[in-house]
């Protein structure tokens, strides 16, 4: 035994010798709160920038003395922490650890777990809850929610029934984004009984995306792996399986224009085009589990991945967390590097955003749920005095939805304009300037704060918050 334990260290500390090390953190705001933390796929978290400055980061609380209540903390851009606030989420029912969170183009924050779905504002005001139908005991997960282009949200709720051979009962909701209304409520059963694999077994808990037309819904069965078309109305176009081998399950998700990005626990990350074709891919051997994955201000795929040792008998845990970063072309060469926090070692609750100032933010349970900022290690976004809002000018500024806006600076420029929302999230394609002033459109963009974001020739960075209404 003690030759094997030996092995296996030297196994584990050559590995650990190849990692790049050492990303400290700029700043940390860690509080005495612990949040859920029992879950296996990303999203139990959320972290992203507060319409009124600054960030905000919510998870929920655990649940022994059956808890119903999320915990929201705010911060400056320094991180100096602004305030705290515990919120209520349902009066009957707790929270349950397979929580999904997500957040909409104006900051708000959406909410799924077993028994059903909330929205809350970025100061942690409930606006709205509803339910799912409870009819029969069984197993009940939830999607996270995921906003379309009218503003209103859709989840799927997958439920197992307890001791049967039965399909499992697999919906899709949309509910009114304003006032939680049931939109539509579509069984996507039937869908399941064209798998040809019987009986359809589902070993994992489903994840929806948002794609051009429609949504992608991910499951794994028992067999293989398989993704369903979803169009507008929740009905099911197609169902096909997974395009890449070796998909176990599928950990996180993040979606942009047309485009779909997978990671599996397995290594695998998958850029999916919006028909579900696989168009890119990369298999990192490293081990861990990439939980969360966003874009950054220069389009490469962030996300924050998360090993623990222990497997071994009589070895020590130990747990890592790692920033990994691709390049959005999926060909250059993956940049991981440990980050230098304290990490839980049960779950993966953790969360990242990309904020319009540079560093990026992660939120998560640090030995008591917190937010804290890393430098994004590209030239341009860590360049001393190079980001600058100032120079860039927006008018009009809130602007009615389907104007255009006219970007100005104070000389001759020449580069690209990306427009984000507030959860680092891409909308439309990058715009070419060439001059003192632009047109901007803004066609297609619903209310809401997003960040207008310069990147000029010669390095220099330029961004702007834009409020449509």
């Amino acid at each position: 035994m003690r030759q094997i334990l030996l092995i296996t260290t030297f196994v584990l500390q050559s590995w650990l010798a190849q990692a790049q090390w050492g990303i400290t953190p700029i700043w940390r705001t860690i509080t005495s709160q612990t949040p859920i933390d029992n879950n296996l796929d990303g999203n139990t978290s959320i972290v992203c920038e507060h319409p009124a400055g600054g960030f905000v980061a919510i998870c929920a609380l655990p649940n022994p003395q059956n808890r119903r209540e999320v915990y929201l903390v705010r911060t400056n851009l320094q991180g100096t922490l602004l305030s705290t606030k515990t919120t209520l989420l349902r009066a009957d029912k707790p929270i349950q650890g397979n929580a999904k969170f997500s957040s909409d183009a104006q900051g708000n924050i959406m909410i799924a777990d077993s028994y059903g779905v909330a929205k809350l504002t970025a100061n942690g005001d409930t606006v709205w809850t509803r339910y799912f139908p409870q009819s029969s005991a069984g197993q009940m997960f939830a999607t996270q929610m995921v906003t379309g282009p009218d503003g209103h949200c859709v989840v799927v709720c997958q439920k197992t029934e307890t001791g049967t051979s039965t399909l499992p009962d697999l919906r899709a909701f949309k509910f009114d984004g304003s006032t939680g209304q049931t939109i539509w409520d579509t069984s996507l059963t039937p869908a399941l009984s064209a798998i040809s694999a019987v009986p359809v077994t589902l070993s994992w808990r489903p994840m929806l995306a948002r794609r051009a037309s429609g949504y992608f819904l991910f499951i794994a069965t028992t067999s293989d792996n398989k993704v369903i078309l979803l169009n507008e109305n929740g009905s099911a176009s197609s169902i096909r399986n997974t395009a890449v081998s070796g998909l176990p399950f599928v950990r996180s998700i993040f979606s942009r224009t047309n485009t779909t990005f997978v990671a599996s626990d397995n290594g695998n990350l998958i850029k999916l085009n919006d028909q579900g074709n696989t168009i890119g891919s990369l298999y990192d051997s490293d081990p861990g589990i990439i939980t969360c994955l966003t874009e950054d201000s220069q389009n490469n795929i962030i996300g924050i991945k998360k090993y623990v040792t222990g497997s071994y008998p009589g070895g020590p845990t130990l747990t890592f967390m790692f920033l990994q970063r691709v390049a959005n072309d999926m060909q250059s060469q993956s940049i991981r590097e440990q980050v230098s926090l304290p990490v839980s070692t049960d779950g993966r609750s953790y969360s990242i955003c990309a904020s319009s100032i540079g560093p990026y933010i992660v939120s998560g349970n640090f030995g008591g749920f917190g937010l804290a900022a890393l430098p994004a290690y590209t030239p341009l976004a860590t360049a001393t005095g190079r980001v600058k809002s100032e120079n860039l000018t927006l008018y009009p500024n809130p602007v009615a939805s389907q104007a255009v806006v006219t970007l100005s600076l104070p000389t001759k420029t020449v580069g690209e304009v990306r427009i984000y929302d507030l959860a680092g999230r891409l909308h439309g394609q990058p715009y070419r300037v060439a001059n003192v002033t632009a047109q901007l459109p803004i066609t297609g963009l619903i209310a809401g704060t997003y960040v207008v974001h310069l990147t000029a020739a010669d390095g220099r960075i330029y961004s702007r918050r834009l409020v449509i209404q």
